[in-house]
């Protein structure tokens, strides 16, 4: 009996001690891609997030950061949009920043929701919800013309699509083209120099 005693007591201390260390890699890996976002390094940081929001399907945090993930990944922005939409439902004023713990998003999510939207070409909705971020901002803590540039980035935007403009590319030939795609040319300052991507 006594030996069933002990074999119970040696399971637990076991199973807990699995369970601390489960927790800690858990916590390296959320600091590390915190560390990834801080150094916008949002490729790097993208697995470590969801790999996390498996684990915690309920944590609104980890839904805002891979929306920012997604949203400053080339190619990808389309995909911040669908965990951005879930975070906004679960925002806290109060946000803590850096804590393992916090299950929230931050007021800021509506921000980068806003502009997913809008590089999605989706400005109605854009419009929305800047118009949403805007009331709920704290003038302390964000400059309120950033968000009233966007708004209007986003009015000229829907004017200019109501009149779109054509263009057709020309190869202009040996002094400016070569035998290479020569896309998204910059001059210089002096306007002596044309160099390509």
């Amino acid at each position: 009996m006594r030996s069933l005693y002990l074999g119970l007591l040696i399971t637990f201390l076991l199973s807990i001690s699995a369970s601390g260390q489960k927790k800690r890699e858990l916590k390296e890996k959320f600091f590390e891609a915190e560390m990834n976002i801080l150094y916008e390094e949002y490729n790097e940081a993208l697995p470590g997030y969801l790999d996390l929001l498996k684990i915690y399907p309920e944590n609104d945090n980890y839904r805002y950061r891979i929306g920012q993930c997604y949203l400053n990944t080339p190619g990808q922005k389309d995909k911040a949009i669908k965990y951005l939409e879930k975070a906004i439902l679960n925002t806290d004023e109060k946000y803590k920043e850096g804590s393992f713990r916090e299950t929230q998003a931050p007021v800021d999510a509506y921000y980068f929701l806003a502009n997913a939207y809008r590089v999605n070409k989706q400005l109605d909705k854009a419009l929305e919800i800047y118009s949403i971020f805007k009331e709920l901002l704290d003038p302390k803590v964000y400059n309120s013309d950033i968000v009233n540039k966007q708004i209007e980035s986003c009015l000229n935007a829907k004017k200019l699509q109501q009149n779109p403009l054509f263009l057709k590319y020309t190869n202009l030939g040996d002094p400016v083209n070569t035998r290479f795609s020569d896309y998204n040319p910059v001059v210089s300052g002096d306007g002596t120099k044309m160099v390509y991507t």
